[in-house]
C-alpha cells in the first residue's frame, strides 16, 4: 500500500498515541512520539487503495520533535534512568523505594554535575505482576561515568541490606 504516510487508523478527529519510542523513517520523518497528540485528516490516495473510512497519520518534522524532546529533557538531550524495585511485601518494597531515594539524592548532591531530576517513588504502570509489588524512581540526568558508578554502588549496597531481603532492585537507561 503506497500512501503519503506509513500507518493507517480508523478515522477519528484527535487521537492521543502513547508511543513507547519515536520511529524514525526514511527521508527524515518521524511518525510517533511519546504523549503526542497528532490531528488526523482524511487523506485518500490517489489510485483509492485507502478505504475512506480510514486516515492516514501524517508525519512530523524531526526539527519539532527535536525540539519537544529538548524541552522535555528527554534523550538525546538527557538520560532517564528508571530505577524499579519489586517484591512481595508492598510496604517492604515502598520503604526500600524511599530508602534508595535518600542515598541517591546525596550521591547526587556530592557529584560535579547539577543537571539532575529525581522524580519518585510511585507505583509502577502496572503495579503488581506475578504477585510482586513494583514501584519506580525516575532519574533524568546526563550519562556520565560518575553517575553510573554511583547507581552501580548504591545497586549493591541495597542487595546486601537485611532490611531489603526479598527485594529487587535494577536500573534501565532510557528505557523507551
Amino acid at each position: 500500500m503506497r500512501c503519503q504516510a506509513q500507518i493507517a487508523i480508523p478515522f477519528h478527529q484527535h487521537i492521543k498515541l502513547y508511543a513507547q519510542q519515536a520511529s524514525l523513517r526514511q527521508h527524515g520523518t518521524v511518525l510517533l512520539d511519546v504523549v503526542t497528540e497528532i490531528r488526523l485528516e482524511r487523506i485518500i490516495d490517489d489510485d483509492q487503495r485507502l478505504p475512506k473510512q480510514c486516515a492516514v497519520l501524517r508525519t512530523a518534522d524531526v526539527k519539532d520533535i527535536t525540539q519537544l524532546r529538548q524541552l522535555r529533557q528527554e534523550p538525546p538531550f538527557r538520560d532517564i534512568f528508571l530505577i524499579t524495585a519489586s517484591g512481595a511485601n508492598e510496604s517492604g518494597v515502598l520503604r526500600a523505594c524511599i530508602r534508595f531515594r535518600q542515598a541517591l539524592e546525596e550521591g547526587l548532591r556530592r557529584l560535579e554535575d547539577r543537571e539532575w531530576q529525581l522524580l519518585g517513588p510511585a507505583p509502577a504502570p502496572v503495579a503488581k505482576v506475578n504477585n510482586r509489588y513494583r514501584y519506580r524512581l525516575t532519574l533524568t540526568a546526563p550519562n556520565r561515568h560518575p553517575l553510573r558508578l554511583l547507581l552501580a554502588e548504591l545497586l549493591r549496597t541495597a542487595h546486601r541490606d537485611k532490611d531489603n531481603k526479598g527485594i529487587t532492585l535494577y536500573v534501565d537507561v532510557n528505557p523507551y
